[in-house]
């Protein structure tokens, strides 16, 4: 039996002894590596949407308002994907506003043409991002008023 304890002893110290393996064990699976891996991948993704953010301001000062708006709701996407953290939150806040913003813009330029259920779900997409968006909750009383855009 003491034979037996001393030979589990001997197997089972270098497993316990040697560092912890994730994944394929190839180099830099360590866990500290993988935590190391996936803090990089995130903060890529920050940057996806900061870049997105940018290429939406370009073309909202340029008029393209459409193009802004799928720019902003890229910025916005991206950052609904990542978790939760308090270094993400400024940048999601800001990506939130930027697509409401637009989105209120063009809700407007689509009522004017007449498309008043592409406006509606614009608001309301707007809204989603930011409850009690000023602009959005202003233009969707207006969009029910008859007086101002009829049916």
């Amino acid at each position: 039996m003491k034979n037996r304890i001393a030979l589990l002893v001997a197997v089972a110290a270098p497993m316990i002894a040697s560092p912890v393996y994730a994944g394929d064990g190839g180099f830099g699976s360590t866990v500290p590596g993988i935590a190391e891996r996936e803090i990089a991948r995130r903060m890529a993704r920050v940057g996806d949407a900061e870049k997105a953010m940018q290429k939406g301001d370009e073309l909202y000062a340029k008029g393209d308002h459409e193009g802004a708006l799928a720019q902003y709701r890229s910025a916005k996407e991206i950052f609904e994907q990542l978790p939760n953290a308090p270094f993400i939150q400024d940048w999601r806040d800001l990506a939130n506003l930027k697509f409401a913003d637009c989105a209120a813009q063009v809700a407007r330029e689509k009522a004017v043409i007449g498309d008043y259920v592409a406006a509606r779900k614009l608001l309301d997409e707007a809204l989603a991002a930011v409850p009690g968006h000023k602009a959005s909750t202003l233009f969707a009383r207006h969009l029910d008023d008859p007086d101002r855009w009829p049916p």
